[in-house]
């Protein structure tokens, strides 16, 4: 009797732990258009309605960083639920600028990724979660250069380098603890910079934390042009700058859609004009896998605005006309 009751409960479990995997699945794969390339912008203070007039389309994303500094700060949802209203997807890219890979893998921070997993579990509604990301360079806490690089000695398997090695488990880590307090809605965004070369150890793959532990890759990249920002730059195209990353996912993931975390151009060192209008046309033809883009148009090291030159606002206005890039999402 007690093994009945016992196969009965297995099987119960399983049929509900199977039914919710496939109601996860469903919504995820929901998000993936079937055609076209969702539009998207990282504008910081100006209001997305003043930039989707100035673009001259309803964007279908709105991207939002938030660091995490003291461990207290609450995940912002009240703009989650805003721009959900406006037609918007969210991109949530989470910077933990005060943590180390190994305090992650320690469970250091556990009792505050449970909060706002919480929080995001109650916005009930999909969006992106881009953790960590621009993991190969070496300017952000996270990076594999400042937890191990090429080191194969310290943890983990020797045979690995452990730097991405501790990235990989503090990524699955997160991941494994959103799942265990229900967060379904999480779109799980895994992105790395355009080519680092700081050696074999850090080549992309090494980061990537497996199929089941991803939704979308994504990509960074920007023409830096001749910018002083980063000394010895050149002008460089849309494809020169993503073909190789986007070639390189294809090696080690062929289905996953992918999506263009942020780029942008400057106007120094080029005419900015036609490059927005060369990049929009590349995407569309030679990049079918990217399913999205943001546009980070802001100013920052240099002149990423859409609108740094009238020219430039025209030519991305231009781009936008066409119906492969997507407007709102609802």
């Amino acid at each position: 009797m007690i093994r009945r009751f016992l196969f009965l409960f297995i099987f119960i479990s399983l049929f509900f732990l199977e039914c919710f995997s496939m109601e996860d699945d469903s919504l995820k794969k929901s998000v993936i258009p079937k055609n076209g390339c969702y539009t998207g912008a990282y504008v910081n203070d100006v209001f997305i309605k003043d930039f989707e007039e100035m673009a001259g389309k309803n964007f279908s994303i709105v991207s939002i960083y938030f660091s995490i500094n003291t461990g207290t700060e609450d995940l912002p949802v009240d703009y989650l639920k805003a721009f959900w209203k406006l037609g918007h997807y969210s991109a949530y890219t989470m910077e933990p600028n005060a943590w180390t890979l190994r305090e992650i893998i320690d469970r250091k921070h556990d009792s505050y990724l449970k909060k706002i997993a919480t929080q995001a579990k109650k916005f009930g509604k999909p969006f992106f979660l881009r953790w960590m990301h621009e993991m190969n360079g070496n300017w952000y806490a996270w990076s594999g250069s400042k937890n191990g690089g090429a080191e194969t000695s310290s943890y983990g398997d020797p045979k690995k380098p452990d730097g991405p090695e501790r990235y990989v488990d503090a990524w699955r880590h997160i991941y494994k603890l959103f799942q265990k307090e229900g967060v379904k809605n999480a779109i799980w965004v895994w992105c790395p910079n355009e080519d680092i070369h700081l050696g074999e150890w850090n080549n992309i793959e090494n980061y990537y934390p497996g199929d089941e532990y991803v939704d979308w890759l994504s990509m960074d990249g920007y023409n830096w042009g001749t910018t002083s920002y980063v000394p010895g730059s050149v002008w460089r195209s849309f494809s020169e700058i993503f073909k190789p990353v986007y070639d390189a996912m294809g090696k080690f993931n062929s289905d996953k859609p992918i999506m263009i975390g942020e780029f942008a151009s400057t106007e120094s060192g080029g005419n900015k004009a036609a490059w927005i209008k060369d990049a929009f046309k590349q995407l569309k033809k030679n990049f079918p896998r990217i399913k999205a883009f943001v546009y980070f148009s802001i100013y920052k090291e240099t002149d990423w605005l859409i609108d740094s030159s009238d020219e430039s606002a025209d030519a991305f206005a231009e781009a936008m006309k066409d119906p492969f890039y997507l407007e709102h999402i609802k």
